[in-house]
């Protein structure tokens, strides 16, 4: 906390000389929850407020270089055991400089500390549910033209410290985004995890998203394949793949479809279906559980989280998610959703409790409220239920899954 005292006087100083060429903005976000996501309905929920405060300036100091800072703090109501703990719990959120059209071309760089959300944010995602939310540290290499955006990036992921960067992890990758077709954006990937040495990780996800309209009715298949050698260092199911190098087979594929209603209400539905594919135990020396990389799962998958983080959330045996989304607007400003989601794996889990083996994973419904009270203040809550199926049932208990929810932002 010190030296962010430090930075910000320092910070203070600067703009008193740059008033006209500086922006500032900030956040506060606080939410209360109420979690029981357990599986023990005998239990008491867990309860807890969560709050968020964030505080940016942008600096321009010409046409065409610019550089952000954003700090944040990000804590427990009552984290610290008394009010005089000086704890640390803030830390830099961003911080990079950006630099436009070098040269006169259509290129940009921006280095540092940065958050970034690439497409529907379903493999690389600011995660900003999470108090938290996601930065990386490395390079964006950017071409603009007036149909076609490229992002160059790599990001380091863990530093060791270590001589030859050994067990360091990386994360290159490039995402075009192509709209020289009427009504459709092609939106065309792809993803390199690479460890130090190779051996230890070296992923690869290539896909496209497709995403057009048709009148009122939005449609976006979406479609990836995973491919490499991952070496696992840890025992892992089946255990004679410790220490193996193992190849990397999977693939993901979805489609969803949007239809937004005339009328007052603004009535809007979606309806879809989402496949990961999971581990095959015949198969030991091949993974086919597909890695959803570094997403914002919160919006696709329920607003529980207890499904998302692939493949570890459905103990590796892949994913069929079909879901329905309904929003309608009652009132101005004021938006309310209603989801359901079925969760079924896609190989076969071998239940210990009967022997028996099942692809019954869960269902989730879904109600939640938004409403934006002016352009600054925004209020939330929402209500999940989880209805564990026998592969949760086996894992777990019989018993549902709660959550609840609300909150309230203010953003500058």
């Amino acid at each position: 906390m010190k030296h962010l005292v430090v930075v910000l006087v320092l910070l203070g100083a600067f703009v008193l000389n740059a008033q006209d060429k500086v922006k500032f903005d900030g956040q506060i976000r606080s939410r209360y929850e109420l979690n029981n996501k357990d599986f023990n309905s005998k239990a008491d929920p867990v309860s807890y407020t969560l709050l968020r405060t964030r505080f940016g300036a942008l600096f321009t100091p010409s046409e065409n270089v610019s550089a952000y800072i954003q700090f944040q703090d990000a804590r427990n109501f009552g984290e610290a055991e008394n009010a005089t703990d000086d704890r640390e719990s803030a830390d830099l959120h961003q911080g990079y400089l950006k630099v436009s059209k070098i040269f006169d071309s259509n290129f940009s760089l921006q280095a540092g500390r940065m958050s970034i959300g690439l497409g529907n944010q379903r493999f690389i995602g600011l995660s900003d549910w999470g108090f938290a939310g996601r930065s990386f540290d490395g390079a964006i290499i950017n071409h603009s033209s007036e149909n076609l955006v490229i992002d160059l990036f790599g990001f380091k992921l863990n530093e060791r410290n270590n001589r030859g960067d050994t067990n360091d992890l990386n994360l290159y990758g490039a995402f075009a985004t192509i709209t020289s077709v009427e009504n459709l954006a092609i939106k065309a990937f792809l993803f390199w995890e690479k460890g130090v040495p190779t051996d230890n990780m070296n992923r690869w996800t290539i896909g496209v998203d497709l995403v057009g309209n048709i009148g009122n009715l939005t449609y976006e298949p979406e479609f990836a394949y995973q491919f490499g050698k991952v070496n696992y260092r840890y025992p892992a199911i089946p255990l004679d793949r410790n220490n193996k190098k193992i190849d990397i087979a999977a693939f993901f594929a979805a489609l969803n479809l949007t239809y937004q209603f005339e009328g007052n209400l603004q009535p809007k539905l979606n309806a879809g279906i989402e496949y990961f594919s999971g581990d095959d135990p015949a198969t030991p020396d091949k993974d086919e559980s597909f890695f959803n990389l570094y997403p914002s799962n919160h919006k696709l998958y329920g607003i529980s989280d207890i499904i998302g983080n692939m493949p570890k959330s459905t103990f590796s045996s892949g994913l069929i998610d079909m879901h329905l989304r309904f929003s309608f607007v009652p009132v101005k400003d004021f938006t309310f959703n209603a989801e359901i989601y079925s969760f079924v794996a896609d190989k076969n889990y071998r239940l210990n409790k009967t022997a028996g083996e099942s692809k019954d994973l869960a269902m989730e419904t879904d109600f939640y409220i938004d409403y934006k009270y002016d352009k600054n203040i925004f209020f939330n809550m929402g209500f999940a239920l989880f209805s564990s199926g026998e592969i949760f049932k086996d894992i777990f208990s019989g018993d549902p899954a709660t959550y609840f929810y609300t909150g309230l932002q203010l953003s500058l």
